[in-house]
């Protein structure tokens, strides 16, 4: 029978843990959820975000993680006798210096809990928020456009050079609305609503390269693709801004109407 009794004490005891607040939603909520800025070199730029309390937590502190630490400061950093549905706005500011690597950062700020203990030993209150980074060149990710046609010169002479010829013509057209697409992305990879913009504008571009080209449209596009992500900073700028569209579902033309995706210049 002691024996029936533990067995049934542990059960008891590890569905209540399953149960437990532990697992429960988080006490924090931030909006928006995640924050991804693009700085360069001597540059700064601030982001605007609200932390919001689900229950009481206290005299909490923002704290930045070692990993994005160097370049991310926050206002404030210290937060008194917080309450259930107070709506802190706090203030993300990002800055690099002149010798700062051109590279991206992940990390988070946590909500921790104010202890009289050493610094970082209090409790972290979920959800941590996550902050990407990417510092890039002084000069910015964009290339000379100095036809103003929208595409990129060195863009520009790779399409003409490949696909010469008036019977092409279409090509080119379909590969610039490509380009462009592309181009805005990674120039406004930090901008969620624009992102989603111009991944939507990069969609209707595939549709009209595969109504042109549908034998090789998959080639076609990854050759374009590799050409206009030709450095370091340019990719990563091409891997936030596809992070920001991720998940967003946009409607496709069916392949009797793709022809309807081209645009003319």
């Amino acid at each position: 029978m002691a024996f029936v009794t533990v067995i049934i004490s542990i059960f008891v005891l590890l569905l209540s843990s399953a149960f437990s607040p532990v697992n429960s939603a988080p006490l924090v909520h931030w909006a928006p959820d995640t924050v991804n800025a693009i700085v360069t070199r001597n540059g700064h730029t601030e982001v605007q975000v609200s932390l919001d309390a689900v229950e009481a937590l206290g005299n909490v502190y923002l704290r930045v993680v070692p990993e994005i630490a160097p370049y991310v400061t926050v206002n404030p950093s210290a937060i008194n006798n917080v309450k259930p549905g107070d709506k802190i706005s706090v203030r993300i500011t990002v800055q690099a210096g002149a010798t700062a690597p051109l590279e991206m950062f992940d990390g988070t700020i946590q909500v921790r809990q104010q202890t009289n203990n050493k610094p970082g030993q209090g409790k972290v209150f979920a959800r941590p928020l996550p902050v990407t980074i990417l510092i890039r060149e002084e000069e910015g990710v964009a290339g000379v456009d100095a036809d103003n046609n929208g595409v990129w010169d060195y863009v520009d002479q790779y399409i003409n050079t490949v696909y010469p010829g008036p019977d092409v013509s279409s090509v080119r057209i379909a590969l610039r609305q490509n380009a462009r697409a592309i181009q805005g992305g990674v120039l406004h990879a930090d901008d969620n609503a624009l992102s989603i913009r111009y991944a939507e504008d990069m969609d209707r571009s595939i549709e009209c390269v595969y109504f042109l080209r549908p034998e090789d449209a998959r080639k076609v596009l990854l050759d374009l693709k590799a050409n206009i992500l030709n450095t370091k900073t340019r990719s990563e700028a091409f891997m936030m801004f596809s992070e920001q569209s991720a998940g967003h579902v946009f409607s496709s033309a069916l392949v009797s109407q793709r022809s309807a995706s081209c645009v003319t210049e």
